[in-house]
C-alpha cells in the first residue's frame, strides 16, 4: 500500500467527489491535420551494445494475499484453487508472487496458519479489522505458486512481528530439518526453538524438501503513518497503524533507527538458516520527482527531527539487507499520475548514487484511482519497463485479484470481482509477460515522454515496447524502429482506449513483416509491442 497517509487521506476525502465517474483526464484535443503533422520520429536501437540489462519472469509479478482465500483465488470447501481463477492466473505468467500480503501482512502470524487445518488460528484481516479463518494458508500458497512456476517473495510481520519470528517462518520454508540454529525468545517470552524443529514442521505436513522462496522483505512500509479500518482492529484499541511493533502489550513508534536495528536482529538469525535468501529492506520515497530519497524521512522521524530513513539504513544496517523494496504509488487524481515511473527511476537512481551495490526490487506500485483505466496500461508498462532497465531485483504489480469491488485499490485488480473479470492490468500484463525476452538494448529516447524499451535475443529476434505517457496526448505517433541486419516476420500488439480515464481498453494484434525498419503507429497513450522473430520472407 502506498506510503503518504496524508496525501492518502485527502484522495480519500476527494474521491467522493471525483471517483465516481472515473479519473479525470484533460480534455482530448483535436487530431492536427496533415499539413500540421508532426515529422516521423526515429528510434535507432543499440542492438549490437554489450551494456545491456536481462529480462526474466520476476520482472512481470504480482501481489497475492492470504485472506478471504485469497481475495477469490482459493475454494475453501474443496481445499483447492478455484479452476477457473487458477487458469487466469496461469496465463499470466506470474513470475513472482507475494504472500501474505502488503498491509495485510503486518499481523500475520503464519506459524498460527500452517499445518493440519483444525490446529489453524483466524489472522487479523488489518482491513476490515476482524479476523479471518481462511483455509488458505502459507502451505496452500507455496504449493500453488510452485505449480504456477512462481517465485515467491514473502513478507514478515512487522507490528506483531519479532526477529525470532520472521527466523521461525524462513526456517519452515527454507530450512534443513537438522539445523540447530536457536532463534531464541521473543519480547513477548515466546521461545522459538531451533530452526530444525520448523522445518521439522513442514516436512511432517507435506513437503520434506525446502520451498526455496527467494526473498524476504522485512515488513510492510513500516515507515508510514497510515490508520486503517476501524477503531478496535481484531480486539486491539484504536486503528491499525504500520509504523509500530506491539511488544507485550505497548505499541514501539518506528523510527528509521528502530527498524534497522530490527533489520539487524532479523538478518543474523535468517543468514544462520538460508545464507542465498535475499533480504529487502523497506525504502523510503516520496516520489515526487524533486526530493532525494536518500535523505527523505519516515513519518514518526519526520515529526521529531527528521533522520534520513534510506541513509540510517546504510549508516546502521548496510550488511542486514541486499535489496531495497520500493512501493511507487500517486495517490492524487490529475493525468500527471501517468509519469510515476519516471519519478520511481529518479528514486533509483538517488538510492544507486547512495548505494551502489544494492539493487531494487518493486513489490507494489500503483494508484489510488483509475485502476481500471488506460492510465494503468500505461504506467504498469512502464513501470516494468524502468524495473528492467534498472535491473530490478523483481517488478510486482498491485493487485492480482480482488473478490470486492467496493475495497481500497480494488479497481487496480488484474483479475476482479465474483465474475472474475479481467481488467486492463490482466490485460498489459499478460502481453509483456508473453512478449518481451531476451536482454534490453540501450535504447534512446524517441520524443519527450515517449518511451521505448528494445530486446534482442541474440539469432531468434526482436522486440520493441513503445508508450506515450504523455498527460495531455493528443494524437498518434508514427514511430520507425531500425532493425537488426536480416529479415523479420512477427506481430504487432497495440493496446488503447480513447483516454486515460476510459476503461474500454482495446487490443489489436497485426501480423507484420520487415527488414531494414519497420514503422509503428502509437495512439495517443497508447502501449505497443512488436515481436519479431528472424528469417521472416
Amino acid at each position: 500500500m502506498p506510503r503518504l497517509a496524508g496525501s492518502f487521506r485527502l484522495a480519500l476525502a476527494a474521491c467522493a467527489a471525483a471517483c465516481s465517474s472515473g479519473s479525470p483526464a484533460p480534455p482530448r484535443q483535436p487530431p492536427p491535420d496533415a499539413s500540421s503533422a508532426s515529422p516521423i520520429a526515429p528510434l535507432s536501437p543499440d542492438w549490437g551494445s554489450s551494456m545491456s540489462a536481462p529480462i526474466a519472469p520476476h520482472d512481470f509479478g504480482h501481489n497475492a494475499v492470504w485472506s478471504r482465500g485469497g481475495l477469490g483465488l482459493w475454494d475453501e470447501g474443496a481445499g483447492a484453487p478455484q479452476p477457473e481463477v487458477r487458469a487466469l492466473v496461469a496465463a499470466l505468467r506470474p513470475g513472482v508472487l507475494r504472500f501474505p500480503g502488503g498491509t495485510r501482512a503486518m499481523r500475520y502470524k503464519f506459524e498460527q496458519a500452517i499445518g493440519p487445518l483444525a490446529q489453524r488460528q483466524p489472522q487479523c484481516d488489518t482491513f476490515t479489522g476482524a479476523t479471518d479463518a481462511t483455509s488458505y494458508g502459507l502451505d496452500e500458497f507455496l504449493g500453488l505458486a510452485a505449480g504456477l512456476g512462481s517465485q515467491v517473495t514473502l513478507v514478515a510481520s512487522w507490528v506483531d512481528g519479532s526477529p525470532q519470528r520472521t527466523a521461525a517462518m524462513v526456517a519452515y520454508v527454507n530450512g534443513d530439518p537438522a539445523s540447530t540454529v536457536a532463534l531464541g525468545v521473543d519480547g513477548d517470552g515466546m521461545d522459538w526453538g531451533v530452526a530444525g524443529d520448523w522445518a521439522r514442521k513442514r516436512a511432517a505436513w507435506g513437503h520434506p524438501s525446502p520451498w526455496g522462496v527467494a526473498m524476504l522483505e522485512v515488513g510492510n512500509e513500516p515507515y508510514l503513518d497510515l490508520a486503517t479500518g476501524p477503531p478496535v482492529s481484531c480486539g486491539r484499541p484504536g486503528q491499525f497503524k504500520q509504523d509500530e511493533r506491539w511488544v507485550a502489550g505497548k505499541a514501539i513508534p518506528t523510527t528509521a533507527k528502530d527498524y534497522a536495528a530490527q533489520l539487524v536482529a532479523t538478518a543474523a538469525l535468517v543468514r544462520a538458516i538460508d545464507p542465498s535468501l535475499r533480504i529487502g529492506a523497506c525504502a523510503y520515497s516520496s516520489y515526487d520527482g524533486v526530493s532525494n530519497a536518500a535523505m527523505e524521512a519516515g513519518d514518526v522521524d519526520r515529526a521529531s527531527g527528521g533522520d534520513a530513513w534510506d541513509a540510517r539504513l546504510l549508516s546502521d544496517a548496510p550488511s542486514a539487507f541486499d535489496v531495497f523494496v520500493l512501493h511507487p504509488y500517486d495517490l492524487t487524481f490529475g493525468a500527471s499520475r501517468v509519469g510515476l515511473a519516471g519519478r520511481l527511476g529518479k528514486t533509483i537512481a538517488d538510492l544507486s548514487a547512495l548505494a551502489p551495490s544494492k539493487p531494487v526490487a518493486v513489490t507494489e506500485f500503483g494508484t489510488f484511482a483509475g485502476g481500471g483505466s488506460l492510465l494503468n496500461v500505461v504506467l504498469s508498462a512502464d513501470v516494468v519497463r524502468v524495473g528492467i532497465l534498472a535491473n530490478a531485483a523483481m517488478v510486482l504489480r498491485h493487485i492480482l485479484i480482488e473478490d470486492d469491488p467496493g475495497e481500497p485499490f480494488a479497481n487496480s485488480a488484474a483479475i476482479l470481482g465474483a465474475a472474475h473479470a479481467k481488467e486492463p492490468g490482466y490485460a498489459v500484463m499478460q502481453l509483456l509477460a508473453t512478449t518481451l525476452s531476451g536482454r534490453a538494448v540501450p535504447t534512446p529516447e524517441v520524443l519527450p515522454d515517449l518511451e521505448a524499451m528494445a530486446a534482442w535475443t541474440s539469432g531468434a529476434g526482436v522486440a520493441v515496447l513503445l508508450l506515450d505517457r504523455r498527460a495531455a496526448a493528443s494524437g498518434p505517433t508514427d514511430i520507425d524502429v531500425a532493425l537488426p541486419a536480416g529479415s523479420f516476420r512477427g506481430a504487432l500488439h497495440v493496446l488503447s482506449a480513447a483516454s486515460l480515464a476510459s476503461t474500454a481498453v482495446t487490443r489489436v494484434d497485426t501480423i507484420v513483416t520487415a527488414s531494414g525498419k519497420i514503422r509503428v503507429t502509437l495512439p495517443a497513450n497508447g502501449v505497443a509491442v512488436v515481436t519479431l522473430a528472424t528469417g521472416g520472407p
